[in-house]
């Protein structure tokens, strides 16, 4: 993808290196302006415009060394190398061109085809120089080098029609394989196409990049390798390349979801004098398991359980001590109140100042009331009563 201000445009890569060899390719630059040569930047996209792409940065893309070629060197172009042999039969790569008025990202699928098969050179037959007989000299005979055998020939040209079968094993791809096997004139391109086709049971999904360990695959001939074209078996395997790259990518955002939903989960509600069964059952999800070893499996197994016995004592612990923190916030709360009541009591109780609530009996009856409550005595009517008498001298 190119910027709007973009005129820079790349061409098709050719790649010029065989499988097992240091990578050699070229990519022509088609077109260029002299002022976006003299600021023109190629590089190896980053990690991320590769996972946005849908495509994984191996480690054989990450050793690749991106190369102007200017113009005085013999045309404008991109050269690709690597300083190890490259032993996958696909890379892919994005390469990204940076200039001072725009730029340009451009995935590629690179395809190794396995080196050609060299034939023997004839044999020769030894001459023997003659010589007079009366010479006398004695000459030993050299033994004639015997003539290769027509299995021996067809084997090093690898254009026998004999049908073979390889078992895959654990680590083995169907590049590998059909390298090994490679027949003269007949592209890697060729040979997988016609892998696939002779062993679809062999493959998950159809995809060439997914065969299956422990599967017996039979390898192709000649004839079967020529039913497809070059250009047409480069296609098909593109093709599946890509497929094999989206697939590798949701693979990877399913587990990276999964993951991030581990990390995510908590607890939330009030504490309760209530410890909850933690191993209740809960929905069951949809859960990627690769194949391993049975001791490595039972290992895992015995880490998971001891992990899945520390959080729950974890968790056992923690609610322990929040209701030891709430039976102390109940104590504290039970003091305060206990501390009120006898306050009130207090100020209830409290003596009485004198004057303030004296009672009937403390107080001196009031002469309304003496009068009211001393008896009567009958007095003759119209008769003044007696006076007192004096005080006494």
């Amino acid at each position: 993808m190119a910027s709007p201000a973009a005129a820079l445009s790349l061409g098709a890569i050719h790649v010029q290196s065989h499988l097992g060899e240091p990578l050699r390719a070229e990519i022509d630059i088609t077109q260029i302006t002299a002022a976006e040569a003299g600021s023109l930047q190629a590089t190896l996209a980053s990690p991320d415009v590769f996972q946005a792409h849908g495509m994984e940065l191996s480690p054989t893309a990450r050793n690749v060394r991106v190369e102007l070629i200017s113009p005085a060197k013999g045309g404008s172009k991109i050269r690709l190398t690597t300083t190890s042999p490259v032993n996958d039969p696909f890379i892919d790569l994005i390469l990204q061109a940076n200039w001072s008025a725009g730029n340009l990202t451009r995935g590629y699928t690179l395809l190794l085809d396995p080196p050609p098969v060299q034939k023997p050179p004839a044999p020769t037959t030894a001459v023997q120089a003659s010589t007079p007989a009366q010479t006398g000299q004695t000459y030993r005979s050299q033994p004639r080098t015997a003539a290769p055998s027509a299995s021996s020939t067809a084997a090093a040209t690898g254009t026998t029609d004999a049908t073979s079968s390889v078992t895959v094993r654990t680590g083995d791809t169907a590049g590998r394989i059909a390298a090994a096997h490679a027949i003269s004139g007949i592209s890697l391109d060729q040979m997988l196409v016609a892998m696939l086709r002779n062993n679809p049971s062999a493959f998950i999904n159809g995809n060439i990049n997914r065969i299956k360990a422990g599967a017996v695959v039979s390898i192709p001939n000649a004839e079967q390798a020529q039913s497809t074209s070059a250009k047409e078996a480069r296609r098909i395997i593109a093709t599946q390349s890509k497929d094999f790259n989206a697939y590798r990518r949701k693979l990877a955002e399913r587990t990276t979801q999964a993951q991030v939903g581990e990390a995510e989960r908590s607890a939330s509600g009030k504490v309760q004098a209530q410890v909850e069964d933690a191993t209740a059952a809960t929905t069951p999800t949809d859960k990627l398991t690769l194949s391993k070893g049975a001791a490595a499996s039972k290992v895992e197994d015995k880490l998971m359980a001891e992990k899945q016995s520390t959080a729950q004592n974890d968790r056992t612990k923690e609610l322990e001590r929040n209701l030891a923190e709430l039976e102390k916030l109940s104590d504290a709360s039970a003091a305060t109140t206990a501390a009120g009541s006898v306050a009130a009591s207090a100020e209830t109780a409290m003596p009485p100042t004198p004057g303030d609530n004296a009672t009937a009996g403390d107080a001196p009856a009031s002469p309304l009331t003496v009068e009211a409550n001393a008896p009567v005595l009958p007095t003759d009517a119209g008769q003044p009563a007696p006076a007192d008498p004096a005080p006494a001298s």
